[in-house]
């Protein structure tokens, strides 16, 4: 026989198709670094990074019935399918990233046990008007289809698709080291997974889970950073963000975990197609029609991510602007003015309320209102209808029991009354 024994397939694993899925996936992460440089996603950022998990989700699962249609009428290598496999791991990886902000936006909490104890609680029809319930159940699906597809691979890895004479040479790359597809502890522990990503929900929480392992790293950094804090007798820092330091860390690990994820299957399949170059008979590298489709699709995930960063970054540099001018003109008023705007800020009326959360705010309140006028100013741009507008209530009054959690309980009586306010006289 031989060596030479795997029929090519460049439709799966050409240079093409591999580049497309690498470059969307990647670049992804663009948006979602951004939005998170501010401490917190609002539902404009949230929305953006669904449709972008969206355009990707929908490339993969085209891949995954491309896979079964193959395997079941003109047959499929083990060697094509585990790559196939990989890249359905790397698709994977942003749109649980977004999951998982779109369910803690909604106030269930990131923690896994906390998590499951309190997904039930949560506002499902606030999912599926802003909809994010769309995605999540198209992520769901598409690893319901990784797990059905792993699982009818690795249970009949002997006897899988049409050459499987080539199977006892075909070899699988995992964190650099080479294995045989027809390695037990390999196959058992590739059904175990498999098994678990093939029922839906269960495969989402899988990664939840694994998610909150990840950041349980973060979290013993936090617990030191809080002993320093305490040994020094540090004043606490309740005043520089509606985030903790704990609530970003969760997210930054999150992102973290998503993006090393990635980063180690692309390696892995990129590792185990040249270890595998002599198996693969010639014809691999040829630039077919698929290929070429699948690089035609990168352009619209690439025109989302580049409209995305380009609002995102023009938004900031005009909110600092703005900011800045703000910031100035109140210096140059007289002692006099100021100290009635110092007097304005304590009253409980509503209107010095919504001034103070539009700018009007100085000293140590700075930080804060700028970051709740952030919002508002966000969704005034976008001209933002009535339904739209219980979506601005609802990222305020997150932000309240975020900033009520962490303590500052004043801060938080202060976007309450900015809800009130903006949301005409109807309290969030």
């Amino acid at each position: 026989m031989s060596l030479a024994c795997i029929a090519p397939n460049p439709d799966i694993a050409g240079i093409g198709v591999r580049v497309s899925i690498y470059a969307q996936n990647l670049l992804a992460f663009i948006p979602s670094i951004l939005f998170l440089a501010d401490n917190d996603i609002d539902p404009i950022e949230l929305e953006s990074m669904g449709a972008i998990s969206t355009s990707i989700l929908v490339t993969a699962c085209a891949l995954l019935i491309s896979a079964f249609i193959q395997a079941a009428t003109f047959g499929l290598s083990v060697y094509h399918a585990l790559i196939v496999l990989n890249l359905s791991w790397i698709n994977n990886m942003n749109a649980v990233v977004y999951c998982l902000l779109a369910v803690e936006s909604e106030g269930a909490p990131i923690g896994a046990l906390d998590f499951l104890r309190e997904v039930f609680r949560m506002d499902i029809r606030g999912l599926i008007d802003s909809g994010a319930a769309a995605v999540i159940g198209l992520a769901t699906l598409h690893l319901s289809a990784m797990g059905a597809l792993g699982l009818w691979v690795w249970s009949k890895v002997d006897e899988f698709g049409d050459q499987p004479q080539c199977t006892p040479y075909t070899l699988y790359v995992l964190f650099g080291r080479s294995f045989s597809a027809t390695d037990k502890p390999l196959r058992i522990g590739s059904l175990v997974l498999y098994s678990i990503t093939a029922f839906p929900l269960v495969n989402l929480f899988f990664f939840f889970f694994l998610g909150w392992a990840f950041s349980a790293i973060s979290s013993f950094v936090v617990f030191l950073y809080d002993q320093v804090d305490d040994y020094l007798n540090l004043p606490p820092n309740i005043g520089t963000s509606l985030f903790n330091i704990s609530e970003r860390m969760q997210y930054y690990s999150m992102l973290a975990f998503s993006l090393i994820a990635q980063v180690l299957f692309i390696a892995d399949t990129e590792l185990m197609i040249r270890r595998s170059a002599d198996l693969v008979q010639e014809g691999e590298s040829q630039w077919t029609f698929g290929q070429t489709l699948a690089m035609l699709l990168l352009v619209l995930p690439l025109v989302d991510v580049v409209k995305e960063t380009w609002e995102w970054v023009e938004f900031e540099v005009s909110f600092r602007k703005k900011q800045q001018e703000k910031k100035e003109a109140k210096d140059k008023e007289p002692e006099a003015t100021a100290e009635v705007t110092h007097v304005t800020q304590g009253t409980e009326d509503a209107t010095s309320a919504n001034q103070s959360h539009l700018g009007a705010r100085n000293g140590e309140n700075d930080t804060f209102s700028s970051d709740v006028g952030k919002v508002l100013e966000r969704w005034e741009e976008r001209c933002i209808g009535e339904e739209e507008w219980v979506d601005v209530m609802r990222s305020l009054r997150r932000r309240r029991a975020k900033v009520e959690a962490g303590g500052n309980t004043e801060q938080g009586k202060d976007i309450e009354a900015s809800g009130e306010v903006l949301d005409n006289g109807t309290p969030v």
